[in-house]
């Protein structure tokens, strides 16, 4: 199974720009936003995805032993992991006829800990995950073009396949990537 995580605006996660960082840095940002998007983390993802829901108003639950309307909270979290992780981003929005495609960098590292979303029950032994590939999709929601990296342990070594191209290609190239799918 993978999960697949809707991508937040900054401020539905509570993205700021950092206190004390020079003119220049803040400038490019702001450059940079309006070409990519703001950037958020996949730990910003993760968190969105796994936080509390209020359930009020249309979305009230119905309660089962005073069979009346409640408030309430619903979220979730892992109860068992699987020995490989597949985490797909939600790059592409679809209201009624129209589809577009979300281009904000999500920032993500060689190791993810699972740990801050894992049920006190979970069975699973193993916690932490090693990137060992990634797909990328380039274009618009109408049309585009994949490609991935994959990491090979026999090598240790980064490789590139896009269509009949193999290259080789260092872990900063896979980190700076526009992610659709991670493993």
């Amino acid at each position: 199974q993978d999960l697949s995580l809707p991508i937040p605006t900054p401020e539905a996660v509570g993205t700021v720009q950092s206190q004390g960082q020079g003119w220049g840095s803040w400038v490019w940002e702001w450059v940079a936003s309006w070409f990519y998007g703001p950037d958020v983390s996949l730990l910003d993802c993760l968190a969105y995805f796994f936080s509390a829901d209020e359930l009020k108003g249309d979305n009230m639950y119905s309660c089962d032993e005073c069979k009346k309307l409640r408030n309430g909270l619903k979220y979730s979290q892992v109860t068992e992991l699987p020995d490989t992780l597949c985490i797909h981003l939600k790059r592409f929005r679809h209201d009624f006829a129209f589809s577009s495609k979300i281009s904000t960098r999500v920032q993500f590292e060689e190791v993810l800990d699972m740990s801050p979303w894992l049920h006190q029950d979970c069975s699973s032994r193993e916690r932490t995950y090693r990137l060992s590939g990634v797909v990328c999709h380039h274009g618009t929601a109408g049309g585009g073009h994949y490609t991935c990296y994959n990491y090979n342990p026999t090598s240790g070594a980064w490789f590139e396949f896009d269509d009949s191209i193999v290259r080789q290609v260092d872990l900063a190239t896979v980190l700076a990537s526009e992610a659709y799918v991670l493993f």
